[in-house]
């Protein structure tokens, strides 16, 4: 008999910066992201990544730079999706801040734009990820058939809101990141995406195992935030206690119904063929709500699911009614509001003469974009900072907790709690401490430490010096070994 994994969860946050500046080669978008993450060396407490392209902090989220030279935050291990919102957000904020600090000492930078976006629609057609992590125990062959459906169609909420690339006109997408996925399963994570990657990396080793998602956007929306990890945790909960739900809505062709889902921002137009006859993606969701209620009373449901269920519940029921009342509430629909006054305001301007239509037409383009940019850009600037500022929105959640607590002291229980106080101890008095997700090395007292288990709240230092080397963990093995007289 398997028993289900403790419901763990972390999302890593792939960010763009810009730097503004007149001096362009000074201040360079590689030169100012490492100019970030030395900020942030010399003022976290932290202490260094075992491969020395990061810092793991005290709060026990992991900042590094990231292949593209860009900067990543990876949430350190929650227990439920409202405290993973918390240190998403405090996770933002982290990384503001440091823009910031730089922008007011170098005066020849006019701002640091830091961007939580989802397309690169001028630079090449890149997508910036926002993946996510969970923990299970079963065979993931079981898992990829009962989660499938739930993913594909929980975009209706879970959209981030966007154009299609590499159309000539705008065209409105619930989800830009739809069309980079192309498959099912997938080993890369920058090419040939899948809705889940088989890259076999556990970061735990009491027979756990980690379901690493890529088909997920990068959310401004505490609500919508928590839906796509929660919903995803409590299906995942289901099939690796043995339940079969999604094999009832599974989909003849899951990609193409992705994308049939992203482009129907009715939410009523696009059905697919499942193995229950054809189905929106209302539909499928709401098939998955009724099988996680029925086990409500289950051991492998967490305390926060009924309430999750009643967000889940009445979010269908909103897109269901109508999907723009929710524009305050969701990303996409709030973009969707957003693209159209823009449009509405572009056509009473006179810009839609049939004399320039063609030019008019380009620059309409070129607004929308931008727009939809800055909808990612963090801070004051940026739009949906403004309108959440401004009051007009209603995204927040209450149980999303202090911000500002979680940037510097880790989640309860578990090893990021470990992780995040071994941080705080050592930082300032070990020189030469470098950390991983399972293990901390103190190479200036000659010891090592290790918690495999992510549910760890206890552990032990050990003298394997020369072992942890051998491992590739310190950060110069060659002065190392020299050191040692190797």
């Amino acid at each position: 008999m398997i028993v289900s994994a403790p419901l763990i969860m972390g999302v890593e946050v792939e960010y763009a910066i810009t730097p503004l500046s007149t001096d362009v080669e000074t201040f360079s978008r590689e030169a100012v992201v490492r100019k970030i993450l030395a900020r942030g060396s010399a003022e976290l407490v932290a202490l260094r990544d075992h491969g020395g392209s990061g810092l793991f902090l005290s709060n026990g989220s992991r900042f590094y730079l990231d292949v593209g030279s860009h900067p990543e935050i990876s949430s350190p291990e929650c227990q439920s999706p409202f405290e993973l919102v918390r240190y998403l957000r405090a996770g933002d904020q982290i990384l503001q801040r440091l823009a910031r600090e730089i922008v007011d000492v170098e005066p020849e930078l006019q701002e640091i734009l830091v961007l939580a976006g989802n397309v690169d629609y001028l630079g090449g057609g890149a997508s910036w990820g926002c993946h996510e992590s969970y923990m299970y125990r079963r065979e993931a062959e079981d898992l990829v058939n009962e989660l499938t459906p739930h993913l594909v169609s929980r975009i209706v909420y879970s959209g981030a809101g966007g154009f299609r690339l590499g159309a000539s006109v705008p065209e409105f997408t619930i989800s830009p990141r739809a069309a980079f996925t192309t498959r099912v399963l997938s080993r890369s994570t920058t090419e040939s995406r899948g809705l889940i990657s088989m890259k076999n990396e556990s970061l735990a080793g009491t027979g756990s195992s980690r379901l690493h998602l890529i088909c997920g956007e990068n959310l401004r929306s505490e609500l919508a935030t928590v839906l796509k990890v929660g919903t995803t945790a409590l299906v995942l909960a289901l099939a690796d206690a043995g339940f079969k739900i999604g094999s009832a809505v599974a989909i003849r062709r899951p990609i193409v119904a992705l994308s049939a889902f992203a482009a129907d921002p009715s939410c009523k137009a696009a059905f697919v063929q499942t193995a229950r006859g054809r189905m929106r993606a209302i539909d499928i969701q709401r098939h998955y709500l009724e099988g996680v209620e029925a086990h409500l009373s289950h051991e492998c449901m967490p305390e926060w699911a009924p309430r999750l269920c009643s967000l889940w519940g009445e979010t269908l029921d909103g897109l269901d009614a109508d999907p723009m009342g929710l524009s305050t509430r969701l990303d996409w629909p709030m973009k969707r509001m957003l693209f159209g006054q823009h449009i509405a305001q572009w056509k009473t301007s006179g810009a839609g003469d049939p004399a320039q239509q063609m030019q008019s037409l380009i620059r309409l383009r070129e607004e929308l974009i931008e727009l939809d940019t800055r909808f990612s850009v963090l801070g004051e600037t940026g739009v949906f900072e403004i309108l959440d500022s401004g009051g007009v929105l209603n995204h927040r959640l209450a149980e999303a907790g202090d911000i500002a607590e979680a940037q510097v002291k880790p989640p309860p229980g578990g090893r990021a709690q470990l992780r995040g106080e071994l941080i705080a101890a050592l930082h300032g008095e070990s020189e030469t401490a470098s950390c991983g997700w399972t293990s901390i090395v103190d190479w200036e007292h000659s010891r090592e430490t290790t918690f495999p288990d992510p549910m760890a709240t206890t552990c032990q230092w050990c003298s394997q010096k020369a072992s942890a080397a051998y491992r590739g963990e310190h950060p110069d093995l060659v002065a190392f070994l020299a050191s040692e007289g190797m």
